[in-house]
């Protein structure tokens, strides 16, 4: 069997190729996520808002649930760029979510993120109220 050492070396760089991750840029939200900053968001929100809105309000609570550093929205097609929202930036994002469903007037969908805005603020007091047990319990308090 005849050994061809181009061959290889062109195997192995098929297989670096094909293992390594692609690097996609992360933008701010708010750039995308606040309605009018664009003129074709805003032509993009209006007929696919509420599908992105809710889908949106969706990812962030489970992001906070898990306690995610951030999380992924939404990616461009045949593009390396992602919109992503920071750990700390989840309840004022959660909060352009529900604006966007007032102004529409879609308030079904504005009880939901409300359900998610109060649960997150319940199991953080929740989270206070035990660190501050347990450092009471610690320092014999």
């Amino acid at each position: 069997m005849f050994f061809n050492p181009l061959s290889a070396i062109v195997m192995e760089i098929g297989n670096i190729y094909n293992s390594m991750k692609p690097i996609y840029q992360r933008i701010d939200w708010r750039k995308h996520l606040i309605p009018n900053h664009h003129s074709w968001i805003s032509e993009y929100m209006d007929t696919h808002g509420v599908d992105f809105y809710a889908k949106t309000a969706d990812i962030i609570n489970e992001g906070w649930k898990r306690n995610k550093k951030q999380v992924v929205i939404a990616k461009f097609l045949r593009t390396p760029i992602l919109i992503s929202v920071p750990k700390e930036d989840y309840k004022d994002a959660l909060h352009y979510c529900l604006k966007w469903f007032e102004h529409q007037e879609l308030y079904e969908y504005c009880a939901i993120v409300r359900d998610y805005l109060k649960e997150r603020n319940f199991s953080s007091n929740i989270r206070k109220e035990l660190e501050k047990a347990i450092t009471q319990v610690t320092h014999g308090k």
